[in-house]
């Protein structure tokens, strides 16, 4: 109640749809502003691009519980039942122990860590999932969209506005497997599909999306 007294006569500024309708309905704000979260275009073309040996899935954030990467984990273990695919999930926080739990050894399932460099992350990846319960604006997925990947995400919050079906990537249903294990297994079927969203996502975030739009 404090923080929204003191907010009351200011000018606020938020990342995301979702947070400027929470300011303006329930705490009654009058001066809202909502900027988008923006990327370095340039920066995520940087990426140092090597060959892998397999298709890569991967995700770059925090490991907390909100971001439900236990569920990504299961939809990419039921999805390569071949077992010719990677899943790279770069990042650390609480859930990192529980996570390697859950890839009990599998070589195929990697958490390296965090990283300085997250235009080589993205480099390394052919399919961006990010599996949330909750978001807001992700940069993580801006980031993935403006180095030319597909993406893969939760239809939640604010990744609505950024992901467009069917031409940049898929949105899946929040709560479930089996809607993230099939659009892994379509991406991961279709190198030509794949090459196309991604170079429409980088041009969406040229468009719209980039900081220097932004």
């Amino acid at each position: 109640r404090m923080r929204r007294l003191a907010l009351a006569g200011s000018d606020v500024v938020t990342p995301s749809r979702a947070l400027e309708n929470a300011a303006r309905a329930l705490w009654k704000l009058k001066r809202v502003h909502r900027i988008e979260n923006g990327v370095d275009f340039v920066k995520m073309q940087s990426g140092r691009r090597g060959h892998n040996a397999s298709l890569v899935v991967g995700s770059l954030g925090g490991l907390r519980p909100e971001k439900n990467y236990a569920r990504l984990i299961a939809a990419f273990l039921a999805a390569d039942l071949e077992k010719a695919a990677r899943l790279e999930i770069f990042g650390e926080g609480p859930e990192q122990a529980r996570l390697a739990a859950l890839a009990g050894g599998d070589e195929r399932i990697a958490l390296p860590g965090s990283t300085a460099a997250p235009a080589d992350a993205y480099a390394r990846f052919d399919i961006f999932a990010l599996s949330s319960d909750t978001e807001q604006a992700p940069l993580t997925l801006l980031e993935a969209m403006a180095a030319g990947l597909p993406v893969v995400a939760t239809g939640i919050s604010g990744i609505p506005l950024a992901v467009r079906p069917e031409e940049t990537g898929l949105l899946v249903d929040e709560g479930q497997v089996a809607p993230l294990y099939d659009a892994i297994v379509r991406l991961a079927g279709d190198a030509e599909l794949r090459a196309r969203w991604g170079t429409a996502g980088r041009q969406r975030v040229v468009d719209e999306l980039s900081w220097d739009r932004v």
